[in-house]
């Protein structure tokens, strides 16, 4: 399997826990749920805790919490 079809599927897997998660079996994710299994595909990746520092980079995060980005294969695909 090349890189960009891998990397569809974990898209696709993503998509399909949301939906079953959310729309089909009614849990309700939070955005706890949402960050660990977007972690665990390899759609954001972490980025410092600094946050202001990594701010330019797209990086997202709490004040005191590990910053996360989106992967280069989200921002490619976002930049399409």
């Amino acid at each position: 399997m090349g890189e960009h079809a891998e990397f569809l599927s974990k898209v696709v897997e993503f998509a399909r826990w949301a939906i079953r998660g959310s729309c089909w079996e009614g849990l309700g994710l939070d955005g706890g749920d949402v960050q660990e299994k977007a972690v665990e595909l390899g759609l954001i990746v972490p980025c410092g805790k600094d946050c202001k520092a990594f701010a330019a980079q797209g990086c997202e995060c709490e004040e005191a919490g590990q910053g996360f980005a989106f992967s280069p294969g989200l921002e490619e695909a976002t930049d399409a």
